[in-house]
């Protein structure tokens, strides 16, 4: 897994800003797939709390700071919840822009995590109403707490 903060957006060139929203993107570290994206610190560390995710300092240049880890990420869709295995906490989580109910297990330094199927309509459940409580980009803290 590999981690890449930007340290400070007003001092990114503009051919960067359109590429750059989020102050933390974590990626899977194969084909630097991105996992998850934070726009602050606290919305970063308490994902990282949750899953359990401890990272190291690589490297830095002028505008990012770079992190990793040998945590493997297995990001998985499901179609059913006879398809999460009973060892799984649930997570509240963005799935192609929507709230939903994910889960994942964090074992022997492999990151599982379950994504609804957009498809199934039964288990892919859109909190939007959630959106109108908390703002996301101030906020992503709440989404971390166990249900």
């Amino acid at each position: 897994m590999k981690i890449r903060m930007v340290k400070d957006f007003d001092k990114l060139p503009e051919k960067f800003k359109k590429h750059n929203k989020y102050k933390y993107e974590i990626e899977s570290g194969i084909g630097f797939f991105n996992f998850a994206s934070f726009y602050n610190e606290n919305q970063f560390n308490n994902f990282c709390e949750k899953l359990g995710i401890d990272y190291n300092y690589i490297n830095e240049n002028e505008y990012t700071v770079f992190y990793e880890n040998d945590i493997l990420i297995q990001d998985n869709s499901f179609c059913s919840l006879d398809e999460i295995p009973n060892d799984c906490e649930k997570i509240m989580a963005l799935s192609n822009g929507a709230i939903v109910e994910c889960y994942f297990i964090n074992k022997d330094n492999i990151l599982k995590f379950y994504r609804p199927n957009p498809n199934y309509k039964d288990i892919y459940i859109d909190h939007y109403h959630l959106m109108n409580i908390f703002s996301i980009k101030e906020n992503m803290e709440y989404f971390n707490i166990k249900s």
